[in-house]
């Protein structure tokens, strides 16, 4: 199926693509390091210099330094960092770029696909894809973006007609899986939809191409065991399921959902066709009201607390109708059991199969494991779009656009600020001194690059005279309690316009609970530093 001629006037689909990796790449392009991007270039460098040994470094990422074995995730992101690296340097700009070819696949095999499932409303689809706060922020130089892109090529040639061979076309998912699985193990389930697909289609020969996946990951084993003598897939921390534990990671995956796709709430304004006439009028005054609240807030009219019980209300409220919109959608297509074998039924076990894992199976629930799934959720519930009028559609847009980029731009300048502060703080102090520091996200790579000394419980040995830095909110090593310490500063970024719309100071939009939504609104400090000079150190 082919997408409908576009209108006359209306932009070519090749430029609002392009448009739209213009705004996501600028947005990244000279973002400070931020949150796990140090694991990764710290991972990287390690790489860089015993590339045969990939998981044997050691990082300090929480109270002591471990062996890259002990945490989550394979290599393979890390081996592309450390040629780029290597070659360019690791700096911002280039490596930023490099992440910006995988924003661009993620882009444009959205829209392929988009254009197979949901033709007529392929473009704005893309749009509500980027436009989002997940999508935007969590660019990073996190291995997020690049997974999803494996995955939608994955997904891309299980179901593209164009490709006439099964033998290439089930091959070339199962090489594109096999490149996710040692990105991140969150594929894992995908590897059902390379066995059910070729299965619902009767396709039986390419039942084989799930033996390139298996092979990939037995031979990734035996290199494991191998190296340190233990299947790194296996030997992982694992999650306690208990009823009370699906149920909250349920609640927390709506939540996260819900905040990166506020938009379904003016959407659904006009989904009722007793409503339907007035639903241009009814989003306008649901878009204003919510920024009029954002801006009474801001002025002091209204309060933050009360400004932010609504917000958490408006987001429940959309993942309420966003929940309702996919089930409704979702069983109005799927009755049919003739259709079992359509691309949207495939879409659909592609969402079931990754929502289920991340519920089960994920430490904690956040908008980059959310992103994953938002290309099926988005496809799915796209039929609730042919009920709505023109301009209504177009109001959501500019909804999900306003509030993506005054996200984007809030984190933007929430990472920078360990940027700033790391340089400015030793500065501060005396150049001969010893200033040592603890933190991990991107406060760990600038304080380090600014001549600050990695403070490790067990191995590190302040003296008096000694300084050392404690950033707040952020997570870092334990400081001994055999330091005596003397508060002799502290510095702070102050919150601003910009921030307002803040997932700061404990960076919601990367780990979220009940009481930490991904965003909200903040005019406080978005990070604190404390400065501390070492009076004593007892025996």
């Amino acid at each position: 199926m082919t997408s409908p001629t576009p209108r006359a006037g209306a932009m070519p689909a090749s430029v609002v693509l392009l448009l739209l990796w213009l705004l996501a790449t600028l947005l990244n392009l000279n973002k400070a390091f931020h949150i796990d991007d140090t694991f990764h270039l710290e991972a990287a460098q390690w790489i860089e210099h015993h590339p045969l040994q990939p998981m044997s470094g050691t990082i300090n990422w929480g109270g002591e330094s471990e062996p890259m074995h002990a945490f989550n995730q394979p290599p393979l992101y890390f081996y592309f960092i450390a040629i780029v690296g290597h070659f360019f340097g690791y700096t911002e700009l280039p490596l930023h770029l490099f992440q910006s070819v995988f924003t661009f696949l993620c882009i444009y095999f959205f829209y392929r696909i988009a254009q197979l499932v949901q033709p007529r409303h392929a473009l704005l689809l893309t749009a509500f894809f980027v436009l989002n706060p997940a999508f935007l922020v969590n660019q990073n130089l996190m291995v997020d973006i690049p997974l999803l892109s494996f995955h939608l090529l994955f997904i891309y040639f299980l179901i593209a007609p164009g490709i006439r061979s099964g033998w290439v076309r089930y091959g070339m998912a199962g090489v594109f899986l096999s490149v996710a699985l040692l990105i991140k193990y969150t594929s894992l389930p995908l590897l059902a939809l390379l066995l059910l697909v070729p299965l619902l289609r009767k396709h039986y020969a390419g039942l084989l191409a799930v033996l390139v996946p298996i092979g990939v990951l037995a031979a990734w084993t035996a290199f494991n065991y191998a190296e340190f003598g233990a299947a790194h897939i296996i030997n992982r921390p694992t999650n306690t399921l208990t009823l009370y534990g699906v149920l909250r990671m349920s609640a927390l995956f709506i939540l996260c959902l819900s905040t990166i796709v506020p938009y379904f709430l003016v959407l659904a304004l006009g989904y009722p066709g007793c409503w339907r006439r007035y639903c241009n009028i009814l989003a306008v005054i649901t878009i204003s009201g919510f920024f009029l609240v954002a801006i009474a807030a801001y002025q002091g009219i209204l309060d933050i607390r009360i400004a932010n019980r609504v917000h958490y209300a408006f987001v429940t409220i959309n993942g309420l109708v966003l929940t309702f919109v996919l089930i409704k959608e979702t069983f109005r297509y799927h009755t049919d059991l003739q259709k079992l074998a359509s691309d949207s039924s495939i879409v659909l076990l592609w969402l079931l199969v990754l929502a289920g894992f991340l519920i089960l199976f994920a430490p904690f629930m956040a908008t980059r494991h959310v992103l994953l799934c938002l290309p099926a959720m988005l496809l799915l519930t796209a039929g609730a779009l042919n009920k709505l009028p023109r301009l209504n559609r177009g109001l959501a847009l500019f909804f999900a656009f306003a509030i993506s980029l005054l996200v984007g731009i809030s984190d933007w300048i929430y990472a920078d600020a360990f940027r700033k502060q790391a340089f400015a703080i030793r500065e501060s102090l005396p150049a001969q001194a010893r200033v040592w520091t603890v933190g991990n996200w991107g406060w760990q790579w600038y304080s380090r690059n600014a001549g600050m000394l990695p403070y490790d419980e067990k191995i590190s040995e302040p003296a008096p005279g000694d300084y050392v830095v404690i950033p707040a909110h952020i997570a870092q090593q334990d400081v001994s309690a055999q330091l005596k310490l003397k508060q002799v500063g502290a510095e702070q970024e102050n919150g601003q316009a910009l921030t307002f719309f803040s997932n700061a100071p404990l960076a919601g939009l990367y780990t979220s609970w009940e009481q930490k939504i991904p965003w909200n609104f903040s005019k406080g400090p978005i990070a604190r530093f404390k400065i501390y000079r070492v009076v004593q150190v007892a025996d």
